[in-house]
Formats: C-alpha cells, sequence, structure tokens
C-alpha cells in the first residue's frame, strides 16, 4: 500500500474518532431530568442578569425578552442595555405577570464595562479621572456596581478597584469566546440536533475571573454574578444579523438564584428592593441550568444552633461546620475551598466539614458526565458566594 493511501487512510481514522468522540460529548451533556423540589428553610427565585434588547445592541424588543423569559420559567430578569436607562423611563420595570423586570444599564468606562442596578437616573463617567466618581455616585445612591466581562475581550483594568459590590465571574459570552474553534466545530455539528448539550459543552470553569474573585475577596465583602449577557444577535454584513442564540435558550441555559428568607410578597417595590439587596449581600448563587435546575443547592456554615447563608460574616468558633446539599439526578462531584484553593473534593451531593481556621469559603457543584471508551468528566455546575469566616 503507498504511503499516500495509509496518510489518508489514517487520516479519515483520526476523523471518524473525533466525529464519534464529539458527539457522544454533546450526548452526554445534555440535561438531566430535574428533581421533584422540596421544602427548604430558605426560598429561591431563579433570574438572569446582564440582558439587551434594541434599547442598545440586543435583537429583541422588552416585549420579545419578556416572552422569552416567560417561556424559560424565570422569576426576574435584570435588563442592562448599554448606556441607557430609556427601557426604565418607558415604564418596563416591574411585573409581568408573575415575572419581575429590573432595569439597569451596562456603563462604559475608562477602565471597562460594568452594570449599574437599582438606580432610577442614568450615569456615566466624566473625563478620564471620573472613574472613582462614578464608583461613588453609584454607592452613595445606594445601587450596585458590578464589574462586566471582567477577564473578556473587553477586560476590567483598574486594579484594586472599590466600591465595587460584585463581579461577573461566568460572563456565558466570555465563556464562549474562550473556547478553541474544533470546540465550536463540534457545537455547530451537533446543534440543531442537540442545543442544550452543544451549549452547555461550552461552559466552562472560569479559571481566571474566579482567581480574581477569591483574591478580591479576602480584602472586601466582593459579590460572585453569573450572567448571560445575552444580545441573541450575531452580526453578519451590514445591518444583517443571526438572531441566535435565542433569549429563551440562553434563559435557560445560566442563572443567579437569589436565596431569601421569606417569599416575595407580588409587590414591585419591596421586591425589588429584596432582589437587589440579595445581590448586594451575596445571598445568592451561579447555576448553569442547562444541566439540571439548581434551585435546591444549599451553602452554610453551622455554628452552635445557627445556620449561616452564603453573604454572611461569621467570627470562627471551634466545632463550626460548613454543610453543602447539592441534589441531583445523578452523580456529583462537591468542592470546597478556602481563600481560593481546594480544601476538600467529595463525590457525593451532600457534605459536612469540620472548620479549622479563618477564611473564605466557597463551594463549587460539579455534574460528573461520561465520556467516550469509560472516562468521566467534572462539569461545572454550580458556583456558590462565600462565607466568611473572621477571627
Amino acid at each position: 500500500m503507498k504511503i499516500g493511501n495509509v496518510l489518508k487512510t489514517i487520516g479519515a481514522l483520526v476523523i471518524l474518532v473525533w466525529v464519534a468522540d464529539s458527539m457522544m460529548t454533546i450526548w452526554y451533556e445534555r440535561p438531566r431530568p430535574d428533581l421533584k423540589s422540596t421544602t427548604q428553610k430558605s426560598v429561591r427565585y431563579a433570574g438572569v442578569i446582564h440582558v439587551h434588547s434594541r434599547y442598545s445592541d440586543g435583537s429583541g424588543t422588552i416585549e420579545q425578552i419578556i416572552r422569552a423569559a416567560h417561556t424559560a420559567d424565570l422569576d426576574f430578569l435584570v435588563m442592562t442595555d448599554h448606556s441607557t436607562l430609556q427601557p426604565l423611563i418607558d415604564g418596563y420595570q416591574g411585573y409581568h405577570n408573575d415575572l419581575l423586570v429590573l432595569i439597569g444599564e451596562e456603563v462604559n468606562t475608562s477602565a471597562g464595562h460594568l452594570l449599574a442596578l437599582g438606580l432610577d437616573h442614568h450615569v456615566e463617567q466624566q473625563g478620564d479621572e471620573g472613574l472613582s466618581a462614578l464608583l461613588d455616585s453609584i454607592d452613595s445612591s445606594a445601587g450596585l456596581a458590578i464589574l462586566a466581562h471582567p477577564t473578556g475581550r473587553r477586560p476590567w483594568t483598574a486594579w484594586p478597584v472599590r466600591p465595587v459590590h460584585g463581579i461577573e465571574i461566568l460572563n456565558a459570552d466570555t465563556a464562549w469566546r474562550d473556547d478553541h474553534p474544533l470546540e465550536w466545530i463540534r457545537v455547530l455539528l451537533f446543534l440543531w440536533f442537540m442545543p442544550e448539550g452543544a451549549l452547555n459543552s461550552l461552559i466552562d470553569r472560569p479559571d481566571e475571573a474566579i482567581n480574581r474573585w477569591q483574591t478580591l475577596a479576602q480584602q472586601q465583602h466582593l459579590v460572585g454574578i453569573g450572567s448571560v449577557d445575552a444580545h441573541a444577535r450575531i452580526p453578519l454584513w451590514g445591518d444583517q444579523s443571526l438572531q441566535f442564540p435565542s433569549y429563551a435558550r440562553m434563559f435557560g441555559l445560566l442563572r443567579t438564584y437569589v436565596v431569601l428568607d421569606s417569599a416575595l410578597s407580588g409587590a414591585e417595590v419591596p421586591d425589588r428592593q429584596q432582589i437587589l439587596d440579595a445581590l448586594r449581600n451575596g445571598q445568592c448563587y451561579i447555576a448553569v441550568d442547562g444541566y439540571e435546575k439548581a434551585s435546591q443547592f444549599d451553602f452554610e456554615i453551622q455554628v452552635d444552633d445557627t445556620s449561616f447563608n452564603m453573604g454572611s460574616h461569621v467570627v470562627f468558633q471551634q466545632g463550626a461546620q460548613v454543610r453543602v446539599k447539592a441534589p441531583s439526578s445523578g452523580a456529583v462531584l462537591v468542592r470546597l475551598y478556602r481563600n481560593g484553593q481546594e480544601i476538600v473534593e467529595v463525590s457525593a451531593q451532600d457534605i459536612v466539614y469540620d472548620l479549622s481556621e479563618p477564611g473564605v469559603y466557597h463551594a463549587e457543584a460539579y455534574q460528573v458526565r461520561p465520556r467516550l471508551f469509560g472516562s468521566e468528566e467534572a462539569r461545572l455546575w454550580i458556583i456558590s458566594n462565600p462565607i466568611w469566616v473572621e477571627e
């Protein structure tokens, strides 16, 4: 057999193995069945943050986006069009049936982009040296400043930074841009047959953003947020664009859950404040719900008979315990971190760990998914916010 034919045969086999591996990978990335809900001490509400409409560079109207949010069964939706609060002026903030819509904006600054939430007026940086004044203005107006895609193609460049309340540690748009071209080829091959699995496969642990977050969290109260950064628009040529991925698909992929002590009342003003307070305090966690709804996740520290939830500041005591629950219909891996360093890994949905020292603690849950030839891969599912254990 000629060398050329041998090389062609080897090449064909390599391609066949790659296609088979890709197909199995996407197949095993599909959603798991959701567990039946159980009674919990606190109430969870699922929402999406960082959404763009036709008021800036998104493809959809607010009405279309609200319909997509209803389709995805969201409890709240945070709109953040670029440099405008016109949707607020036009009356879109508030309840739309059982969906609470909050209007913020994405602000362009000399150091990058940030989300400004909870304000009733437009804000912008004044001059090249105006960043500190902008952040002070948001803070003094009881608003929230959240750094957007801090490690993405338009990264945040002013470190350290205060007063800032949160940071996007998982941004879906950034996650996709970080993927290898072969991963995108794999996704495009199987997107139309297994759309959920294809999109799930593009989400990886955002190591750089988490490391930055955990370093800053040792110096200040800083909340981690998961954002879809949804536009439903891929520019093509001229004024042409592809409305992909859809808002509804994005809203089912990545969510931020807020954890409240009591249920929302159905009244716009107090409910909006409850959501904003939970985001400010860190009473929230990030979930790749494209794998499975994470509404039953729990991360707390038990001191004597008192439980402290995410976002809490606790004085260290001997005998204190960390408790993590990540119920799922399949295999789960839980990792516990102190000051950004992994301290324990357990193949279980429910763990208890005895604390031995102060630190900034957070938990991550992974779904264990099969791969070709009997191997397995732990895929990021949930990132908790910290509990600060102080001396």
